[in-house]
């Protein structure tokens, strides 16, 4: 003998298609309504991609990177002309930038005045 309770049922009858097709077409419509009032309530924000329109203004800095590997790699080629070139640090100083392979040959040439020298071997 299965137990039954009296207070629980199940839905004896399926959704009515007419109904279910009302509310969809109610949520269809409540999505263009709200696209329409946000295209009307922001006409600034709709992109002109014709280019015959006025050019709008840059944001302000710090501003989203378009191309960050073009970056990117700007970056590490003006790196790379630094460290591996000569050039001025502070002309009036009398400060210089030498490439860091020039740099390390010296360093274990000279070595350093504040270094104790390496022993004899």
């Amino acid at each position: 003998m299965a137990d039954t309770n009296p207070d629980v049922d199940y839905e004896r009858s399926d959704a009515s298609p007419r109904l279910l097709a009302w509310v969809g077409a109610g949520l269809a419509a409540a999505v263009l309504l709200v696209l329409g009032a946000l295209i009307v309530v922001y006409p600034q924000s709709r992109d002109d991609r014709s280019g015959s329109g006025p050019r709008k203004p840059l944001p302000p800095e710090p501003r989203l990177q378009v191309q960050s590997n073009v970056d990117l790699a700007a970056l590490r080629d003006e790196a790379d002309r630094r460290i591996s070139g000569y050039g001025w640090v502070d002309r009036e100083a009398g400060t210089v930038r030498i490439p860091v392979a020039e740099a390390i040959r010296l360093l274990a040439e000279r070595g350093t005045p504040t270094w104790p020298a390496a022993p004899a071997r």
